[in-house]
C-alpha cells in the first residue's frame, strides 16, 4: 500500500510513502518544482509505478523497486520516457514484475508492450510488443487473463471508435462509433469474459454502468445508476479485475456505492468512526483486510490512515498537508436556488470565523466550464480567502458536472450568457440568506473562471466592484488558433459543440469576448497569466492589456514567465495570491 504525501509544503518535495502497520519511509521524491505524482499502482509486492507530470503537462511513467532503505532513499528507480502520453494499461499483478505499458509512434500508431521491471538498473531488460492499432488510442482494455482485447481510438472528425480484438481472426473488429458529446466508456469485462461493463449516458440523462455485448452492439443489463446524479469515479481492483464500487456527488456531497462486501464493511466502519468526513479508500491488500484511506472534508485537508478491518485499529500515515496547523479552517455550507428558466443551481458559501458580518464577498466561479463542479471537498484557495476575512461564494452553474446530460447541455453556447446569469442568481440568493455585504462584492477565477470574472464585471457592474483573472480567456476566437486543444480533432470538435464554430459563428464568439467588450467595462480588473500556458496562450492577456491601456481603464497586470495554465511554483503562487489579496483589499475593504 502507498500514499502520496507532501512532507513540508514545498512543491519540489512531493513524495510517495509506503504505508503499512509499521509505517515505511519515503520512496520517491519528484525532481523538479512543479512536478506532480498521480496514479500510484503496485505491479508486484516490491515495485511501484506511477505517472509524473511536469509543469507543462508532459507525462512520464516512473517506477520504484522497493528493496528497503539505504541512507533514507529507495534502492532503485527508473523512468520510462517514451514521449507523449505513456500509460499503464494493466499492472499484471499475477505476473510479478511485469506490466503492460502503452505508447504512440510518430507515424500515428498506438502500441502496447509487456515490460519486465524486475531489474530497474538495466532499465527494461525484457519487453515485447503485445498489441498495436492504427490511430491514437486513448483507451486499452485487458480481459481477466491480462490480454489486450479492446482499444478506443479517435476518428478523423473527433469521434471515438471502439474495437475488439477477435480471438478467431486476430484482427480488430470495430463495434461502436461515438460522436463527441455522448459518454460511452468501457470500464472492464463482465464476469463471463465476453461482455463489457460500460459507463454511459446513452439512452438516459445520467451516467450509469451497464453490461454490453460488443458483438451485437447491445446494452444488456444495468449494473448501477441512481437516475439523479452522474457517476464521479469507479473503484477497481486489479487483483480480481473487478469493479468494487462507484462514487458520485449528491449535490456537493460525496456518496459511495460499494459492491464488494469486504470493502463495503470497511467503508461502513470508517464512516462510523469519522462522521461528517469523506472516506476515500485508495489502496488495499490482496486479501482486502487492510486499506489505506484518506479521510477529509471541506474543513480538513485530510489524513492518510492504514485501517485493519480485523482488529478495527488504524495507524496514522500522515497529513495530506502537514505544514498547515490544525484548527485554522472555516465551515463551508451548501444551498440551492432556481434559475430564471427553472434549473436548480447549487452554491457553496464559506464565512470567515475571525470577524463578524456583514462580510465582503469574493465570488469564485470554477473553471471548465462544463463537466466540472465545486464540492464540499477541501479547497485551499477558499480557505485562504476566508482566512483573509472574505466570505467566498462558489456556484455550480448550468453545465457543471455531476447533474446529468440535460443540465450539462444547458451550459452549451452559454459562455458570457446564462452561465454568468446563474452565478448572479446564486450570489443574490447568498446575499439574502447569509450575513454578506452586497456593496462589497468582487469576482475572481482561473481559466474559464477568469473569463467569467471579467465578463461578469462587464455585464453586472452594479454587483461586482472588481474582477480578477488568472489564465482567463479574453479573446474567444483566438482560442481556436492558439490553444493546445485546437489541433486535437476530438477536443476541437468538442469545443465547437460547447462554445461555437469560429467558421460559422465568429460574430457570436466575438460578442462574448471580454477584449471586444472592454469599452463598457467600468470596474478595475487584475489580469495575470503564465507565459508558458498552452491552453490559454499569453497573447490572450496581452490583448486585454493593450485594449485596457488604450481605453484608459483601471487595471493591474502580471505575467509569470515560468508558469503554464496553473501556478506550479510556490514562490509564484505566494506572489500572485499576495497581489490578489491586496487588489481585493483595495476595492472591498479600503473603500468601505
Amino acid at each position: 500500500m502507498a500514499a502520496i504525501v507532501n512532507p513540508n509544503g514545498r512543491r519540489d518535495q512531493l513524495l510517495i510513502r509506503l504505508a503499512d502497520k509499521n509505517i515505511g519511509g519515503s520512496v520517491y521524491t519528484v525532481k523538479n518544482a512543479g512536478d506532480s505524482i498521480s496514479n500510484v499502482q503496485w505491479i508486484s509486492d516490491d515495485i511501484l509505478v506511477f505517472y509524473v507530470f511536469d509543469k507543462d503537462g508532459n507525462q512520464t511513467l516512473d517506477a520504484v523497486h522497493w528493496l528497503g532503505m539505504r541512507g533514507g532513499k529507495p534502492r532503485a528507480h527508473v523512468s520510462v520516457d517514451w514521449g507523449d502520453k505513456v500509460s499503464l494499461v494493466d499492472p499484471l499483478l499475477s505476473r510479478g514484475s511485469h506490466a503492460l505499458i502503452s505508447s504512440h509512434t510518430d507515424d500515428g500508431r498506438s502500441l502496447v508492450y509487456d515490460i519486465d521491471f524486475s531489474d530497474l538498473h538495466d532499465q527494461m531488460n525484457y519487453q515485447h510488443r503485445v498489441a498495436s492499432i492504427d490511430g491514437y488510442a486513448f483507451l486499452w482494455l485487458t480481459n481477466q487473463n491480462g490480454k489486450v482485447t479492446l482499444a478506443g481510438t479517435y476518428g478523423s472528425s473527433g469521434e471515438q471508435i471502439y474495437s475488439v480484438l477477435r480471438s478467431d481472426t486476430g484482427h480488430w473488429y470495430q463495434f461502436r462509433v461515438v460522436k463527441p458529446g455522448k459518454i460511452f466508456y468501457p470500464v472492464s469485462y463482465a464476469p463471463n469474459g465476453r461482455d463489457l461493463i460500460i459507463e454511459t449516458n446513452i439512452g438516459h440523462d445520467t451516467t450509469e454502468l451497464w453490461t454490453y455485448d460488443p458483438y451485437k452492439d447491445k446494452f444488456l443489463q444495468k449494473v448501477y445508476g441512481n437516475n439523479e446524479y452522474d457517476i464521479d469515479d469507479i473503484l477497481y481492483d486489479w487483483n480480481r479485475y473487478l469493479i468494487t464500487g462507484v462514487t458520485w456527488y449528491q449535490g456537493p456531497v460525496q456518496k459511495y456505492a460499494i459492491f464488494d462486501p469486504s470493502l463495503q464493511n470497511i467503508q461502513k466502519q470508517l464512516e462510523q468512526q469519522y462522521p461528517g468526513f469523506m472516506v476515500n479508500i485508495i489502496s488495499e491488500t490482496r486479501s482486502v483486510d487492510r486499506v489505506v484511506a484518506l479521510v477529509t472534508n471541506a474543513e480538513n485537508p485530510g489524513n492518510f490512515y492504514v485501517y485493519d478491518a480485523k482488529t478495527r485499529k488504524r495507524f496514522d500515515v500522515g497529513k495530506a498537508m502537514p505544514w498547515i496547523p490544525d484548527g485554522t479552517f472555516v465551515n463551508v455550507q451548501s444551498n440551492s436556488v432556481m434559475s430564471s428558466d427553472g434549473l436548480k443551481i447549487e452554491y457553496l458559501v464559506a464565512l470567515p470565523s475571525d470577524t463578524k458580518g456583514p462580510y465582503p464577498v469574493v465570488v469564485v466561479p470554477h473553471g471548465g466550464p462544463l463537466g466540472i463542479e465545486d464540492t464540499l471537498s477541501f479547497d485551499p484557495e477558499v480557505q485562504f480567502l476566508a482566512n483573509r476575512s472574505y466570505a467566498v461564494v462558489q456556484v455550480n452553474y448550468r453545465g457543471s458536472g455531476g447533474e446529468g446530460e440535460k443540465f450539462y447541455n444547458a451550459g452549451k453556447k452559454q459562455w458570457g450568457k446564462k452561465i454568468e446569469d446563474d452565478i448572479v442568481t446564486a450570489v443574490h440568493a447568498a446575499l439574502d440568506k447569509y450575513p454578506l455585504d452586497a456593496s462589497r462584492v468582487c469576482i475572481y477565477g482561473t481559466s474559464y473562471g477568469g473569463y467569467s470574472a471579467v465578463m461578469s464585471a462587464i455585464r453586472y457592474p452594479s454587483l461586482y466592484k472588481c474582477a480578477a483573472s488568472y489564465a482567463g480567456v479574453m479573446d474567444v476566437p483566438l482560442l481556436y488558433e492558439t490553444s493546445d486543444w485546437s489541433t486535437n480533432r476530438y477536443l476541437r470538435q468538442l469545443m465547437i459543440d460547447i462554445v461555437g464554430n469560429p467558421d460559422t459563428q465568429y460574430d457570436q464568439l466575438f460578442d462574448i469576448s471580454p477584449v471586444y467588450n472592454a469599452t463598457t467595462l467600468i470596474r478595475p480588473v487584475l489580469i495575470a497569466q503564465g507565459a508558458l500556458d498552452k491552453r490559454v496562450d499569453q497573447e490572450q492577456a496581452y490583448r486585454m492589456k493593450a485594449v485596457l491601456e488604450r481605453l484608459g481603464k483601471p487595471y493591474e497586470f502580471d505575467v509569470y514567465q515560468n508558469e503554464g495554465h496553473g501556478l506550479d511554483y510556490l514562490n509564484n503562487d505566494v506572489d500572485f495570491h499576495d497581489k490578489l489579496v491586496k487588489f481585493l483589499d483595495k476595492y472591498l475593504k479600503n473603500q468601505k
